[in-house]
């Protein structure tokens, strides 16, 4: 009797521990730097639009060091229309909800050096086009 008690439980916890976001929400003018194409040496790719999702393209070479800080693991290799947040903590979450989810810490905003605007996600370096 008691395992049928906790089943709810443990059911009601699963959905209230996990933030599920109900729909896409536009990129803030205030994170609009984000918005592009960007690129990283190693060949991971997050094209962000303004419409507040964004497309990934994840690194296939699993022996990659930048595989294990950018890739989603249980994800594809391709991944379109994900959804796109910014966390407080300087934190950007990339979401598909009931599938999977990422989160990149921003080292460094998106700024210009060298002609090029650049940041930095958990530690990788990224370019974007222009």
């Amino acid at each position: 009797m008691r395992t049928l008690l906790l089943i709810p439980f443990l059911g009601l916890s699963f959905f209230t521990s996990c933030e599920v976001r109900d729909k896409v929400t536009p990129i803030p003018p205030e994170k609009g730097s984000f918005v592009g194409l960007w690129t990283s040496s190693s060949g991971f790719q997050m094209d962000i639009k303004s419409t507040g999702t964004a497309d990934l393209t994840q690194i296939a070479d699993n022996a990659n060091s930048d595989c294990e800080k950018l890739n989603i693991k249980v994800g594809p290799q391709v991944i379109k229309d994900i959804r796109v947040y910014f966390k407080e903590g300087d934190i950007l979450e990339v979401i598909k909800p009931t599938l999977y989810a990422k989160e990149y810490h921003i080292d460094s905003y998106p700024n210009l050096d060298s002609q090029k605007f650049k940041m930095v996600l958990n530690g990788v370096t990224f370019l974007r086009s222009e």
